[in-house]
């Protein structure tokens, strides 16, 4: 019974208002309504700025070094397995690109470690493991089909040396290993 006093006490005043007024109670609470939705939707762009700005300096920026970082490192010890199976014969520089072929693999390991700790979301976490659990696999084959690379190549050169040189047919082949 109350409500509906009420009720009829607010329908009396509606009906009391003139068409103007009616009108600007109606754009007046259409603007309200668009300030409101206008005020709501500033606040979550600002969020989402915010996020995108975090996550541009601590996942995109940092990642993108890490990836570089890990090409040029991959092209490095590229170059170095090739120098040490097609250049190097003596000892000296064997022993110093296989050292290097060390360094350089240690360090891809490093790149890849520090390239994870970059990782945040989704699947990419388990995508960096398995290029870590690969680039592990590959490290560890490098070295050991490195110096079996070398060593057929300083026995095709010495032969190839041989058959230019026929008075040299009478030596034995030259062993990088033994430095003779």
């Amino acid at each position: 019974m109350f409500l509906d006093t009420k009720q009829k006490s607010l329908e009396a005043r509606v009906k009391q208002l003139t068409i103007r007024k009616r009108i600007l109670y109606g754009f007046g609470t259409v603007l309200v309504v668009m300030l409101t939705i206008a005020a709501i939707t500033l606040f979550q762009l600002g969020g989402i700025g915010r996020d995108a700005k975090g996550s541009a300096w601590q996942d995109s920026v940092p990642g993108l070094y890490y990836a570089t970082a890990m090409r040029a490192a991959w092209f490095e010890n590229y170059t170095v397995t090739q120098r040490l199976i097609y250049v190097d014969i003596v000892p000296a520089p064997v022993k110093r690109d296989s050292a290097r072929l060390v360094e350089t693999q240690n360090t891809l390991e490093k790149l890849l470690n520090d390239y994870g700790s970059t990782i945040f979301k989704g699947r990419r976490p388990r995508s960096v493991q398995r290029l870590q659990a690969a680039a592990r696999a590959v490290s560890a084959r490098t070295g050991h089909f490195a110096e079996r690379a070398a060593d057929v190549e300083r026995r095709r050169r010495a032969n190839l040396q041989r058959a230019n040189h026929p008075d040299l047919g009478n030596r034995p082949p030259v062993d990088a290993k033994a430095g003779r």
